[in-house]
């Protein structure tokens, strides 16, 4: 969203040409938001399209400049664009409403960035009113494409600052607050230029991260030094590689960190490297959990009310996407046995990436929380047979884990037994010794009589089919008990379905867990390459 003091006709006039923008990364779900000036050659934008390169650009029609849309095709020529009519694009009012009314976040839960900007809309619409906007754009996109609950509702907000903007905003103050003790956030600031700016054109006469020939990575500096085996540790290497730091201290850390692996972890580095191979995208795996966990998503999203034929196909990938992510952090765990809990690490940002943390002494211990990521691990080992769940598409989870699951299950089995105690019991009161169940489905349980004993069967049954061979019949006491089988089976499925979504949830609520080892694994791996 953009104004522009070169068409006053259809925006307000502003001394320099001024964005609202809300990026939205559906692979890993984060949602990044700002609003800043720029100059005549939109610097700023520029460099911000340089950095993230989106893959589908949503303008407000009307509201944008040539210049504008000349610097998009410059740096993103190959980007799907869509531009929303007025009729379309969300205004401040009805963005704010998206926000709050869209229960994307439970109560008290709206992520710090989005609160600033509501504050700052209160105190100020002028300040973030193209931010909403924006934002707003980018919820009826994800609406749009029905995916909106489970981008938005993982919470991860961040904001947007140019890299050369050290000016206390509403944007910044709120990152300033926020601040993730993941290394790779993206919406580090602030208080004091930490990092130098590298605007689009250093990124690309630098060849930083294409060459100027094709504009492939081939020749550029990021292919020269990424090393990384991780996704995570790749993203946050790029981060590193675009935002250099300023302060000698900061370098002189780093340069610590990167000796001492060189040098006295040599060996562990190496270890350490090797077992990263494997390691999948485990941000992107987290992302797919959460969207399998969403209660609302199995309730009214289309997806939850659709038939779906297949559907044990499409159970089997989310399992394996689950098994995959267990998987993924057992290697993390391995990866980081690599350096040992008494090896001593002098290099603190070393330290803090690979060594546990220690409750007892903080200063000593680093950010991996070993203990949690492995009691979490052993509890979803534990918890249902994978083997079994990749197999039949259904998780069916070990006594005491759903109360609910456990009771459905119990009574299912003991309307069988009552069937199988019934079954008895007439064999005893009309004698027929060969009297036994038939039929499947909705006509189980009618007693096959064969035709030399029918003369045996009491007046009291309905004959239901015949062949040559045998006569078979139901019993009013039989029809009460299938009716009160079929509504317990009904009730079994119901839980079997909701039960991996629980698991699932389970596993997302954790979601801190998980973030804080994969930011260890991202500092380990950028460190090493």
């Amino acid at each position: 969203n953009d104004n522009d003091n070169n068409d006053i006709a259809e925006c307000d006039k502003v001394p320099m040409p001024e964005y609202g923008v809300c990026l939205i990364d559906t692979v890993i779900g984060t949602v990044t938001v700002g609003q800043f000036s720029d100059d005549k050659q939109r610097t700023r934008l520029r460099t911000m399209l340089s950095r993230y390169l989106p893959t589908e650009i949503i303008f407000e029609r009307n509201c944008f400049s040539e210049e504008t849309y000349g610097a998009i095709q410059l740096i993103v020529p190959q980007s799907a664009k869509e531009f929303l009519g007025p009729t379309e694009m969300p205004t401040t009012s009805i963005a704010l409403n998206m926000i709050e009314n869209g229960n994307y976040y439970s109560e008290g839960k709206l992520p710090t960035i989005l609160q600033a900007v509501i504050a700052g809309h209160e105190s100020d619409s002028k300040s973030v009113s193209l931010a909403l906007n924006a934002i707003g754009g980018a919820i009826w996109q994800l609406k749009r494409s029905l995916i909106d609950h489970e981008i938005l509702s993982m919470g991860t907000v961040y904001g947007y600052i140019p890299p050369d903007d050290h000016s206390e905003t509403v944007v910044s103050t709120a990152i300033t607050s926020s601040q993730s003790s993941t290394s790779s956030d993206s919406s580090s600031k602030i208080t004091e230029q930490k990092h130098m700016t590298l605007d689009a054109v250093s990124l690309a006469n630098l060849e930083i991260l294409c060459n100027n020939f094709d504009r492939s990575e081939k020749g550029s500096l990021w292919a020269f030094i990424n090393r990384c085996k991780t996704p995570s540790g790749t993203r946050l290497l790029k981060e590193w590689l675009c935002n250099p730091l300023y302060y000698s201290k900061d370098i002189l850390k780093r340069k610590s960190a990167v000796e001492e692996l060189l040098t006295d972890c040599s060996e562990n580095s190496k270890e350490c490297r090797d077992a990263m191979q494997s390691i999948p995208d485990l941000e992107r795996l987290l992302s797919r959990v959460h969207s399998n966990s969403i209660k609302k998503k199995a309730t009214s999203h289309p997806e939850g009310r659709a038939i779906m034929y297949e559907m044990p196909i499409y159970n089997k990938r989310k399992i394996v996407d689950f098994a995959d992510i267990l998987s993924g952090f057992e290697k993390v765990l391995k990866v980081m046995k690599k350096f040992p809990i008494d090896l001593e690490i002098k290099s603190s940002l070393l330290r803090r990436a690979v060594k546990p943390v220690d409750e007892n002494n903080p200063k000593n211990g680093g950010n991996f929380p070993l203990n949690k990521l492995t009691k979490l691990l052993t509890h979803f080992r534990s918890i249902f047979d994978e083997k079994q769940a990749k197999k039949d598409g259904n998780i069916k989870p070990n006594k005491g884990v759903d109360e609910f699951y456990d009771e459905s299950k119990d009574l299912v089995a003991t309307l069988k037994n009552d069937f199988d105690s019934y079954l008895m019991e007439q064999k005893k009161n009309t004698g027929i010794s060969n009297l036994c169940y038939f039929g499947t489905n909705k006509d189980r349980y009618q007693l096959e009589v064969p035709i030399k004993d029918t003369n045996k069967v009491p007046s009291s049954w309905s004959s239901k089919s015949q062949k040559k061979t045998h006569r078979r019949y139901w019993t009013n006491e039989i029809e009460k008990k299938l009716a009160l089988l079929v509504k317990a089976e009904k009730e079994l499925e119901a839980a079997q379905e909701d039960v991996m979504r629980k698991v699932f949830e389970k596993f997302d609520n954790n979601r801190s867990v998980w973030r804080d080892s994969l930011a260890c694994i991202a500092l380990t791996d950028a460190l090493i390459s």
